[in-house]
């Protein structure tokens, strides 16, 4: 048939499907649970499809700083998903060597969640 005909011929094998889409256990989100008073934003945190949340417990986090995304080999489009949960006070994030915060940097409260993207090699879009 011309389905199966277009589907062996290259344009949609179970070899490339399998690389190119994902997964349901793989587009779930990640809640990893952060303590600590500072921290630096990790290369293995920002995916493709933001997939991790970092949830910062401690009562005395203050800053969270994000290095550049090609320092962390991340691509245009990754993001990372970040929450404070612990008490808040006054965390913020920072701008590591080279890098570009776009938005706000600063949390207003508990439970307030931020996405952090990387916008170019050098820039985080920061929405919420």
């Amino acid at each position: 048939s011309a389905l199966k005909t277009f589907i062996t011929s290259g344009f949609l094998t179970s070899s490339t499907a399998a690389l190119t889409y994902l997964t349901i256990a793989n587009s779930r989100f990640t809640l990893e649970t952060i303590t600590g008073t500072t921290y630096t934003l990790a290369a293995n945190k920002v995916t493709s499809n933001g997939r991790y949340v970092l949830e910062f417990s401690d009562n005395a986090f203050t800053s969270l700083t994000l290095p550049t995304p090609t320092s962390l080999g991340v691509t245009t489009g990754d993001s990372v998903q970040v929450r404070i949960t612990g008490t808040y006070a006054a965390q913020t994030l920072v701008e590591g060597s080279g890098a570009t915060i776009e938005g706000s940097a600063a949390f207003n409260a508990q439970w307030h969640t931020k996405s952090l993207i990387a916008k170019s090699s050098t820039v985080w879009a920061v929405v919420g």
